[in-house]
């Protein structure tokens, strides 16, 4: 709870209200499906430029 409340200061702050839960759960499918490429990458599968660095950034 308490990181939660964190981003929505820093949400108010860059947006000027908190994210909705909907909103929250969008950019989780977003961060999901983008650790999801990398891995892809890693494996051979996709190309993506300097897999490691985002890798290990996620």
């Amino acid at each position: 709870m308490e990181i939660r409340t964190r981003f929505g200061k820093f949400e108010t702050a860059k947006y000027g209200r908190p994210w909705t839960k909907e909103e929250i759960l969008q950019g989780f499918v977003v961060d999901v499906g983008d650790l999801t490429k990398l891995v892809m990458a890693k494996s051979g599968i996709r190309h993506v430029e300097d897999v490691d660095r985002k890798l290990a950034h996620e």
